[in-house]
Protein backbone atom coordinates (compact mmCIF):
# COMPACT_ATOMS: atom_id res chain seq x y z
CA UNK A 1 0.00 0.00 0.00
CA UNK A 2 1.21 3.61 -0.82
CA UNK A 3 1.83 5.93 2.09
CA UNK A 4 -1.24 7.77 1.48
CA UNK A 5 -3.32 5.00 1.30
CA UNK A 6 -1.95 3.66 5.00
CA UNK A 7 -2.84 6.99 6.08
CA UNK A 8 -5.93 7.06 5.40
CA UNK A 9 -6.98 3.88 6.60
CA UNK A 10 -5.67 5.18 10.09
CA UNK A 11 -7.72 7.40 9.94
CA UNK A 12 -10.44 5.80 9.73
CA UNK A 13 -9.81 3.11 12.05
CA UNK A 14 -9.61 6.16 14.23
CA UNK A 15 -12.58 7.56 13.30
CA UNK A 16 -14.74 4.54 13.85
CA UNK A 17 -13.36 3.96 17.18
CA UNK A 18 -14.54 7.46 17.85
CA UNK A 19 -17.98 6.83 16.86
CA UNK A 20 -17.99 3.17 18.35
CA UNK A 21 -16.79 5.29 21.62
CA UNK A 22 -19.17 8.21 21.66
CA UNK A 23 -22.00 5.87 21.32
CA UNK A 24 -20.94 3.82 24.10
CA UNK A 25 -20.48 6.22 26.49
CA UNK A 26 -23.55 7.96 25.46
CA UNK A 27 -26.05 4.99 25.94
CA UNK A 28 -25.93 5.11 29.57
CA UNK A 29 -26.77 8.80 30.18
CA UNK A 30 -29.18 8.76 27.33
CA UNK A 31 -31.08 6.26 27.59
CA UNK A 32 -34.19 6.01 30.08
CA UNK A 33 -33.80 2.36 30.38
CA UNK A 34 -30.31 1.37 29.47
CA UNK A 35 -30.14 -2.69 30.25
CA UNK A 36 -33.33 -3.02 27.97
CA UNK A 37 -33.72 -0.57 25.93
CA UNK A 38 -36.63 -1.81 24.19
CA UNK A 39 -38.59 -1.99 27.42
CA UNK A 40 -40.71 0.88 28.17
CA UNK A 41 -40.66 2.85 30.90
CA UNK A 42 -42.77 4.89 33.34
CA UNK A 43 -42.55 7.02 36.45
CA UNK A 44 -46.29 7.04 37.16
CA UNK A 45 -47.52 3.53 37.95
CA UNK A 46 -50.88 1.89 38.27
CA UNK A 47 -50.12 -0.47 40.93
CA UNK A 48 -47.79 0.15 43.85
CA UNK A 49 -44.20 -0.09 43.03
CA UNK A 50 -42.76 -3.39 43.88
CA UNK A 51 -39.20 -3.73 45.43
CA UNK A 52 -37.59 -4.04 41.92
CA UNK A 53 -39.21 -1.21 41.05
CA UNK A 54 -37.52 0.72 44.50
CA UNK A 55 -33.90 -0.84 43.89
CA UNK A 56 -34.14 1.75 40.75
CA UNK A 57 -33.66 4.72 42.81
CA UNK A 58 -29.99 6.15 42.04
CA UNK A 59 -27.49 5.96 44.29
CA UNK A 60 -26.99 8.38 47.65
CA UNK A 61 -29.88 9.88 47.31
CA UNK A 62 -32.70 11.70 50.13
CA UNK A 63 -35.60 12.67 50.75
CA UNK A 64 -37.05 9.33 49.61
CA UNK A 65 -41.09 9.41 49.08
CA UNK A 66 -43.60 6.55 47.77
CA UNK A 67 -47.00 8.55 47.40
CA UNK A 68 -49.77 8.49 45.43
CA UNK A 69 -50.84 11.22 43.56
CA UNK A 70 -52.90 13.24 40.85
CA UNK A 71 -51.98 15.60 38.45
CA UNK A 72 -53.60 19.23 38.59
CA UNK A 73 -51.35 20.57 36.14
CA UNK A 74 -48.72 19.78 33.29
CA UNK A 75 -46.88 17.93 32.15
CA UNK A 76 -44.33 21.12 31.00
CA UNK A 77 -41.67 21.52 29.48
CA UNK A 78 -39.00 22.28 31.12
CA UNK A 79 -36.00 21.75 28.90
CA UNK A 80 -35.42 25.59 28.01
CA UNK A 81 -35.64 27.92 25.44
CA UNK A 82 -33.81 29.14 22.02
CA UNK A 83 -31.45 31.40 22.88
CA UNK A 84 -31.54 32.45 19.14
CA UNK A 85 -29.11 30.11 18.09
CA UNK A 86 -27.47 29.16 20.97
CA UNK A 87 -28.33 26.47 23.17
CA UNK A 88 -30.71 26.30 26.29
CA UNK A 89 -29.20 25.95 29.52
CA UNK A 90 -28.26 22.36 30.60
CA UNK A 91 -30.86 21.17 32.52
CA UNK A 92 -31.32 17.60 34.42
CA UNK A 93 -35.24 16.89 33.77
CA UNK A 94 -37.69 18.32 31.02
CA UNK A 95 -40.77 17.90 32.00
CA UNK A 96 -42.56 18.55 35.03
CA UNK A 97 -46.45 18.18 36.59
CA UNK A 98 -47.64 19.62 39.77
CA UNK A 99 -49.19 16.74 41.37
CA UNK A 100 -51.64 16.75 44.30
CA UNK A 101 -50.53 14.20 47.20
CA UNK A 102 -53.21 11.89 48.03
CA UNK A 103 -51.81 8.97 49.95
CA UNK A 104 -48.10 9.06 51.37
CA UNK A 105 -46.75 5.39 51.52
CA UNK A 106 -43.11 5.71 52.82
CA UNK A 107 -41.80 8.98 53.43
CA UNK A 108 -41.97 12.51 54.71
CA UNK A 109 -44.87 14.27 52.69
CA UNK A 110 -48.47 15.53 53.72
CA UNK A 111 -51.44 14.02 52.20
CA UNK A 112 -53.19 17.36 50.33
CA UNK A 113 -50.05 18.99 49.56
CA UNK A 114 -48.87 19.70 46.08
CA UNK A 115 -45.49 19.35 44.66
CA UNK A 116 -43.50 20.24 41.44
CA UNK A 117 -42.23 16.40 40.40
CA UNK A 118 -39.59 16.59 37.52
CA UNK A 119 -39.18 13.47 35.09
CA UNK A 120 -37.71 12.64 31.81
CA UNK A 121 -33.68 12.92 32.12
CA UNK A 122 -32.41 15.18 29.44
CA UNK A 123 -31.28 13.52 26.55
CA UNK A 124 -33.96 10.18 27.50
CA UNK A 125 -34.27 7.67 24.63
CA UNK A 126 -36.78 4.85 24.56
CA UNK A 127 -40.50 4.45 24.76
CA UNK A 128 -41.54 6.62 28.07
CA UNK A 129 -44.84 6.37 29.13
CA UNK A 130 -46.70 9.47 31.20
CA UNK A 131 -50.07 10.87 31.73
CA UNK A 132 -50.66 13.55 28.65
CA UNK A 133 -54.13 13.13 27.70
CA UNK A 134 -57.28 14.67 29.71
CA UNK A 135 -58.36 11.00 30.55
CA UNK A 136 -55.19 9.86 31.79
CA UNK A 137 -54.06 12.79 33.92
CA UNK A 138 -57.92 12.34 35.61
CA UNK A 139 -56.30 9.02 37.56
CA UNK A 140 -54.23 8.76 40.69
CA UNK A 141 -50.84 7.32 40.22
CA UNK A 142 -47.94 5.77 42.75
CA UNK A 143 -45.08 7.33 41.86
CA UNK A 144 -41.52 7.12 43.85
CA UNK A 145 -39.54 10.35 44.34
CA UNK A 146 -36.71 11.79 45.63
CA UNK A 147 -34.71 14.96 46.09
CA UNK A 148 -31.76 16.10 43.70
CA UNK A 149 -29.24 17.36 44.59
CA UNK A 150 -30.19 21.18 42.73
CA UNK A 151 -33.57 20.51 45.14
CA UNK A 152 -36.11 19.24 42.70
CA UNK A 153 -38.20 16.74 43.14
CA UNK A 154 -37.79 13.69 40.70
CA UNK A 155 -39.11 10.56 39.32
CA UNK A 156 -38.22 6.94 39.56
CA UNK A 157 -37.96 5.39 35.97
CA UNK A 158 -39.88 1.68 36.02
CA UNK A 159 -40.35 -0.93 33.80
CA UNK A 160 -43.57 -1.39 31.82
CA UNK A 161 -45.47 -3.91 30.36
CA UNK A 162 -44.30 -5.16 27.31
CA UNK A 163 -46.91 -3.55 24.58
CA UNK A 164 -47.90 -0.80 27.41
CA UNK A 165 -46.19 1.70 25.02
CA UNK A 166 -48.22 0.91 21.78
CA UNK A 167 -51.81 1.06 23.86
CA UNK A 168 -50.62 4.64 25.81
CA UNK A 169 -49.71 6.02 21.92
CA UNK A 170 -52.41 4.96 20.30
CA UNK A 171 -54.24 6.58 23.29
CA UNK A 172 -52.26 10.02 22.38
CA UNK A 173 -52.86 10.01 19.25
CA UNK A 174 -56.63 9.64 19.42
CA UNK A 175 -57.04 12.08 21.40
CA UNK A 176 -54.69 14.33 19.32
CA UNK A 177 -56.70 14.13 16.21
CA UNK A 178 -59.89 14.98 18.25
CA UNK A 179 -58.72 18.01 19.24
CA UNK A 180 -58.64 18.68 15.50
CA UNK A 181 -62.50 18.48 14.82
CA UNK A 182 -64.55 21.52 14.55
CA UNK A 183 -66.77 22.26 17.55
CA UNK A 184 -63.74 20.17 20.26
CA UNK A 185 -62.62 22.30 23.10
CA UNK A 186 -59.62 21.16 24.47
CA UNK A 187 -59.52 21.25 28.54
Amino acid sequence: MAQGQLEMAGFRSFALAGVVLAICLGKGWAQVNANQPDQPVRMFLDQAPTDADRSRLPPMVRDVVIAKVRIVAGPWWTGGRDQSGAPPPPVRSVLAVRALITDVIEGNAKVSSEVMLDFMPYGATGNIIYPLTPQQKSFEYYVISYLDTDGARRLVNCPAAVGSYEDWEREVSDYSRSRGRPGVIDH
